[in-house]
């Protein structure tokens, strides 16, 4: 039996101290966002973890909406992944009806979705502003009907105070509701932290519903585009 049979509903993302702030890890039929600049490699992040997964045996479905094929091949082959079997589905139109069809024939176990500003509203059109928060409500409700953890990426803002980052829209306090987890992403070298050796970085549990939220210290390594915990 491996580690996801005996863990039921929890999924780990096998980065140690985030599956330990998370009770567990991913649990199914929630939404967990990602949230980070651009630029500072949420993309890499997501595939990071998808890779762990599927490397456990679990059937990873990364739809992409920014990124081609062969460019998250290139992030995954650097992160050790090549021969990791996921499912990749590079449409820039892709909306939520169509992720659910998707998600469904594939009988995916988890959906990494990169990135939330792209999605493709369903139906007729309305202003951004509540495009984004129907989509946001959407993904929700996807992860619940397939009972499966939806990961999504999402753009934020720059700091307000320190280096903690803010999503990107003022009406971030609507999405956030939808999301289950919320993790942001901090690097020295991308802020200019001098404070800081350069590659310090921080994996940040801004929202947790099953546990506290935290700071997980850890490096950023650029030849192989992964987050390490350090603790």
């Amino acid at each position: 039996m491996n580690t996801y049979d005996k863990m039921g509903d929890i999924i780990p993302t096998g980065i140690n101290h985030l599956d330990a702030l998370l009770e567990g890890g991913l649990h199914k039929g929630e939404l967990c966002l990602i949230a980070a600049r651009s630029g500072i490699e949420k993309t890499a992040f997501a595939t990071h973890i998808a890779g762990n997964i599927a490397k456990e045996g679990k059937k990873v479905c990364f739809i992409s909406l920014e990124m081609s094929e062969e460019q998250l091949k290139n992030h995954m082959a650097k992160q050790g992944y090549s021969d990791v079997s996921i499912t990749i589905d590079a449409y820039s139109k892709a909306s939520p009806k169509y992720i659910f069809n998707k998600l469904e024939t594939d009988k995916a176990e988890v959906a990494v979705i990169d990135y939330l500003e792209l999605i493709q509203a369903d139906g007729e059109r309305v202003a951004k502003r509540q495009e984004i928060l129907n989509i946001a409500y959407e993904l929700r409700k996807l992860s619940e009907d397939l009972d499966i953890p939806i990961i999504c990426t999402a753009q934020i803002s720059r700091p307000r105070d320190g280096h903690l980052p803010e999503l990107e829209y003022p009406f971030s306090v609507e999405i956030e509701q939808e999301a289950s987890v919320i993790i942001t992403l901090y690097r020295a070298d991308y802020y200019y932290d001098t404070d800081m050796a350069s590659d310090y970085a921080e994996i940040i549990v801004a929202k947790n519903k099953h546990g506290s939220n935290g700071t997980i210290p850890a490096t950023f390594d650029k030849e192989t585009l992964t987050f390490k915990d350090n603790i």
